[in-house]
């Protein structure tokens, strides 16, 4: 019946699935403020890093809990073993998101992106603000948490192909 289908759409995973796209989809309100919309220069700095954060734990969330629910429909698929616990396939999103936590957090500490204003001509006066690191450590920390969701999306998308062919019930 009813529970049943509900029971095999895998309600965690689409719940995280989902919690992972609306954290993703703020990392775009963060960049579309500036002073004229009455923000001070603290709370631009907190912005500009509240990005990258959205950002990539969002994204991670994703592809790693799609990635988990797959995994568990394949356990269970190729294995005499029925019953996989949604538990027993979620360390793989827990790795993912320690490491991006971690990541984060450092970059946060020893080089957040901060908030700047350049001027671009004197007369007649242009401006363009942006968020931007003070030294050179933006890619020491960018490069890492991009080959990481690279990562994440190149499983995902392998674990979608492996299981093209199983029930669009079990698969949903």
């Amino acid at each position: 019946g009813k529970d049943s289908a509900i029971k095999m759409a895998q309600p965690l995973f689409l719940k995280l699935i989902c919690l992972g796209s609306l954290i993703e989809v703020f990392s775009i309100f963060t960049f579309s403020f500036d002073e004229g919309r009455g923000w001070d220069k603290n709370s631009l700095d907190i912005a500009c890093m509240a990005s990258p954060w959205l950002f990539f734990v969002g994204h991670a969330t994703i592809y790693s809990a799609l990635f988990c629910k797959l995994w568990r429909v394949d356990q269970v698929m190729s294995t005499r073993r029925r019953a996989v616990t949604p538990l027993q396939v979620l360390w793989p999103l827990g790795i993912v998101l320690v490491m991006i936590v971690t990541l984060l957090t450092v970059w946060t500490a020893i080089s957040p992106l901060t908030w700047n204003r350049e001027m671009i001509n004197e007369f007649p006066p242009e401006t363009y603000g942006k968020c931007d690191s003070d030294n050179d450590w933006f890619g020491f920390f960018f490069l890492p948490l991009y080959i990481i969701l690279m990562i994440c999306t190149i499983l995902t998308g392998f674990i979608v192909w492996k299981t093209k062919d199983i029930s669009q019930d079990l698969s949903d």
